[in-house]
């Protein structure tokens, strides 16, 4: 199998990671949530999904994760002081992702980045779908990829292969 003509790596969970210094077992215990409840509330797919898809900005994406809060917790001003804790914490990189990029760019690949859709066609040109390797840490976008003719990968911080892009389904 040839080596790919371009690399993507989903940015949360891959390039970044939330969990360290995240702020959401101290906000949850503020506002009488459930452990896990901020997080799932937050990536609940009515408020995500046009937020990774692009139709709108994080901002918009903070302000319905806020309002969903408030009919669960019926006081704007708390969740508001304890969710400007959640809105400052922007991830820590994932050592093993950034190394590898690093190797990919010293190797001559060229970085492009999430919302350049039309910049990373106009830089790279049309791709055969085949010679896309493409990695995230969740399953359905594996599989869409996947379907879609990309090599795909799931990301597992601890075992995935970052240093063997050849194996992709």
């Amino acid at each position: 199998m040839t080596e790919p003509a371009a690399y993507v790596f989903d940015l949360d969970g891959v390039v970044r990671d939330f969990a360290p210094g995240s702020p959401d077992g101290h906000i949850e215990a503020a506002l009488g949530l459930p452990a896990g409840g901020l997080a799932g509330l937050a990536f609940r797919s009515d408020l995500i999904e046009p937020t990774i898809t692009g139709q709108q900005t994080f901002e918009q994406w903070y302000a319905s994760l806020c309002r969903a809060l408030e009919e669960v917790v019926p006081e704007p001003a708390r969740i508001h002081e304890h969710m400007q804790l959640w809105r400052r914490h922007r991830g820590t990189p994932v050592a093993e992702t950034v190394e590898r990029i690093r190797a990919l760019r010293d190797e001559g690949h060229r970085a492009a980045y999430v919302r350049a859709h039309a910049a990373i066609e106009a830089d790279l040109g049309p791709l055969d779908p085949s010679a896309v390797w493409f990695t995230d840490d969740r399953p359905d976008n594996v599989a869409g990829a996947a379907e879609f003719g990309w090599r795909a990968v799931l990301f597992e911080p601890t075992t995935h292969p970052l240093h063997d892009a050849q194996r992709a389904r």
